[in-house]
């Protein structure tokens, strides 16, 4: 059987011992370093939840502002297309007018230039049948003459 002696009480003396210097040294350190650590992950898991609650906060921003600078983008270019238009439009009126104008002051012109040449010719007529009747009245003799000096002005004049 089992002797109850004094060693069999060192034993269990010195397991007991065992078992409180080993909770005071290792097993409540390495407990509280545990408890550290799943506190220290569980915080971690916080802010990495957190971090991606901004991030998406901040993707759905950018986003927004992408959307809004391209509905931007758009009426400014719809308004420099309308304001290219309007130029244009302006640019060919105004030419049109000014079309209008040179053909206007180029008609007068023509019609200034036709009653100048009309004048002049009515002028150079006018000698020409003076000068004409001055030399047929003086040389009449017959009608092949009067032919001949009809021809010989003209003739002169054309030169």
């Amino acid at each position: 059987m089992i002797s109850i002696d004094v060693s069999l009480i060192v034993v269990i003396i010195n397991f007991l011992l065992l078992l409180f210097i080993l909770s005071k040294v290792l097993y409540k350190p390495l407990k509280d370093m545990l408890t550290q650590r799943r506190e220290k992950v569980i915080a971690d898991i916080d802010e990495a939840n957190k971090s991606k609650e901004e991030a998406n906060l901040l993707a759905q921003k950018k986003d927004e502002e992408y959307k809004k600078s391209v509905v931007d983008a758009r009426e400014l270019r719809d308004k420099i297309k309308k304001e290219a238009e309007f130029e244009a439009e302006k640019i060919i009126q105004d030419a049109y007018d000014n079309r209008k104008s040179i053909i206007s002051e180029t008609e007068q012109q023509l019609v200034n230039e036709r009653i100048k040449v009309k004048k002049e010719l009515e002028s150079e007529l006018a000698n020409l049948v003076s000068n004409l009747s001055g030399k047929v009245l003086a040389e009449k003799l017959d009608s092949s003459k009067d032919e001949e000096l009809i021809n010989g002005i003209l003739d002169s004049r054309s030169k």
